[in-house]
């Protein structure tokens, strides 16, 4: 952790319950990068809506610290099942952070259920969250194409996830495009924080 991280603020009373002091040391835990400095005036500007459909508590807790930071309204999700449930229940647009590896129906399965939904599949915004990007099976390709699915992979820089959060939230903005009307680029199957073109010589 880093020193602000790791030191009590004082007056600060500590318990089982997720306190913003909880939250940046797991943001430092499990990111890799203190968060503190993006407290005041973060790389994300627009506030939106976002669900996180993720099974880890503490993952699911940090995320949604930094999104709220950035003046995102976040929902939570602990499983697919949960996660379809809200989305066929809500009336805004959202981007839709689905980790891959959850019980019950991982991310594959819920996204295979969004593009079986024409509704769901045009009224928000889909990034798949895996520390698993190399054991993707061969036809989750298909439904992330479909659905211009980008992907960040575990562990991502703070950064990398806000940009990508702010980046398909314009995509939901654009009276142009749409969720499923993404740049090219937006159709790979390769993770968001890496170049999905190759630098020439």
């Amino acid at each position: 952790l880093c020193p602000p991280c790791a030191t009590p603020e004082r007056g600060e009373n500590y318990d089982r319950e997720v306190t913003p002091v909880d939250a940046r040391q797991r943001a430092c835990y499990h990111f890799r990068r203190c968060p503190i400095p993006k407290a005041n005036g973060g790389a994300v500007s627009n506030a939106g809506d976002v669900l996180l459909m993720e099974d880890d508590e503490d993952i699911r807790a940090t995320l949604r610290f930094l999104l709220e930071d950035a003046r995102f309204a976040v929902r939570e999700a602990p499983d697919g099942h949960v996660g379809l449930a809200l989305l066929r229940a809500s009336r805004q647009r959202l981007v839709v952070l689905v980790d891959y590896r959850m019980p019950r129906l991982d991310g594959i399965g819920v996204l295979r259920a969004v593009a079986a939904d024409d509704h769901l599949a045009r009224q928000h915004v889909y990034l798949l969250v895996t520390a698993n990007y190399d054991q993707l099976p061969p036809e989750a390709e298909d439904v992330l194409d479909a659905l211009a699915v980008r992907t960040l992979r575990k562990p991502f820089d703070i950064d990398t996830m806000l940009a990508a959060v702010q980046s398909a939230h314009s995509r939901l903005l654009s009276p142009a495009g749409g969720p499923t009307s993404a740049p090219p680029d937006a159709r790979s199957l390769r993770p968001y924080d890496q170049p999905t073109h190759e630098e020439a010589p």
